[in-house]
């Protein structure tokens, strides 16, 4: 909060929570008296003796009193949702509170093996390699020990491409020419499907043995990139991802959530990243993706969000529920004691 904040320019960080609140109270009383005497000059007319304060402890029982009304009418649930975080003050952003700069960093394209070849055949009505891959692009490779699923527009022409080695991709019609030259490949399409035709078919995991399903997404562009988006609920910055995850099958899976509360650093048992500072990992995932022979470029890309406070990337917050124990892979032991306490 900016009451908050100003305590940290005035007083330094770390402040036992307790002298912070005494402090940002003491701040907030001075500031408001001193307002009180501009709009008296101003000949605003008012209960000057009594002013109105969010922070009188009447007012904020009433708050407490309201709350437990709504939650007494059943309208208070226990949910996951990312949140803009700013990782130097460990806080959560409003929209309003992010300002976009640009800052170089990893972009990579990344492939998702086929596993599913029988699926595939039927909504390309053709042949499928043993070897092929699903091809997506993101500028955040740090994502990808947590995702879950894959993102593909229902309306869109999605191309299977033959390449010359012999091996198969699937990319966005419109994007195949792009691709294959920033790849450094050639081949031909050789069948093409919509978006819808691929909804639930599960590729592989570019470095852990699950699966990540394909899933319809409105949002989805073809003005670059590839066409497919990867969806990582837990961390997405993108609200419409986290929900197109919410509202399909994988709502009946743990969301994964490889990342401790500050939000900046993976578990300790993450396999092969463990306890890395996420920027850090970058290369570390890249170099780990190249040796899995799932990786198709790697290049630099701006990274635009920034904390307006700390002038810090930001990226999207762990969610409200918040995992302590042993990571998994498969996603069993991720929600902890709460889970249950309130309806989801």
């Amino acid at each position: 909060m900016p009451i908050e904040n100003k305590i940290e320019e005035l007083h330094g960080r770390g402040l036992p929570t307790r002298e912070v609140q005494e402090k940002s109270r003491a701040y907030a009383a001075t500031q408001i008296e001193q307002q009180k005497i501009d709009f008296m000059r101003l000949g605003v007319l008012g209960d000057w003796d009594n002013p109105y304060k969010t922070m009188n402890f009447s007012n904020e029982a009433n708050e407490i009193r309201a709350l437990g009304q709504i939650l007494d009418n059943g309208f208070v649930y226990r949910g996951l949702k990312p949140v803009n975080w700013c990782f130097d003050c460990e806080s959560a952003l409003a929209e309003a509170e992010v300002e976009y700069q640009n800052k170089v960093d990893l972009a990579i394209d990344v492939g998702f093996a086929f596993t599913q070849h029988a699926q595939l055949a039927q909504a390309f009505n053709a042949t499928i390699a043993p070897v092929g891959h699903i091809v997506i692009w993101t500028t955040t490779p740090w994502t990808i020990p947590a995702n879950q699923a894959l993102n593909v527009h229902p309306e869109f022409n999605y191309a299977l491409v033959q390449l010359d080695n012999g091996n198969q991709l699937i990319l966005a019609q419109d994007l195949v020419e792009s691709a294959l030259k920033r790849y450094e490949l050639s081949g031909k399409i050789i069948a093409t499907c919509t978006g819808a035709a691929l909804q639930n078919i599960a590729f592989k995991h570019p470095l852990y043995e699950r699966l990540s399903p394909v899933y319809l997404a409105d949002y989805v562009t073809a003005d670059s990139g590839t066409g497919v988006v990867p969806l990582t609920a837990s961390r997405s910055p993108a609200w419409m991802t986290f929900t197109i995850c919410k509202t399909t099958q994988s709502a009946q899976r743990r969301r994964l959530n490889p990342y401790l509360a500050a939000g900046s650093l993976y578990v300790a048992d993450l396999p092969d990243f463990g306890g890395l500072n996420i920027w850090g990992a970058n290369p570390k995932i890249v170099a780990k993706l190249t040796e899995l022979v799932a990786l198709f470029k790697s290049f630099k890309s701006a990274q635009l969000l920034h904390c307006w406070r700390h002038k810090t990337r930001v990226s999207a917050a762990p969610p409200m529920v918040r995992c302590s124990g042993p990571f998994s892979l498969s996603g069993a032991s991720l929600l902890p004691a709460l889970e249950g306490r309130l309806p989801t």
